[in-house]
């Protein structure tokens, strides 16, 4: 049987959790053998669960990429990334004004488009990323 990585068992935990069920045995001893580490030592709990520093942000950029290629891959820019990217920008803006609020406050993330957007702005602290961004996170995706 192979052993979930920290991440897998971080999510596991969080989903159990999320769902209002019991641990399992082995979750919850990792937990607890994280917390009292962080109370005894100053680690972080994050350390004491074998998660790398900076795991969390690896995670909110590998969610800007895949909303993004979500939608490069819907809209299938013609006119080149940059033109791409604004137009991206200029509509994740207006979502943002508009129906971002009310989908955060929402039991279930929005599906389609509105879902892609949703994903960029919480993996981007609920900021728009500036066209020129978003061209970046693309040209350095390939």
């Amino acid at each position: 049987m192979i052993r979930p990585g920290p991440l897998q068992r971080i999510q596991r935990i969080r989903a159990r959790l999320t769902a209002g069920s019991p641990l399992a045995p082995e979750d919850a001893a990792i937990l607890v053998k994280a917390i009292d580490a962080a109370i005894a030592t100053g680690a972080t709990i994050e350390m004491g669960l074998g998660l790398a520093p900076g795991w969390g942000s690896v995670l909110r950029r590998r969610a800007r990429l895949s909303a993004l290629q979500a939608l490069s891959a819907i809209d299938e820019p013609d006119a080149g990334t940059r033109a791409f990217a604004r137009q991206i920008s200029r509509e994740l803006a207006l979502y943002a004004a508009r129906q971002f609020r009310a989908d955060q406050r929402s039991a279930q993330p929005p599906s389609g488009r509105s879902g892609m957007f949703f994903q960029l702005l919480v993996s981007n602290g609920g900021r728009v990323p500036s066209a020129e961004s978003i061209r970046k996170i693309l040209d350095l995706a390939g």
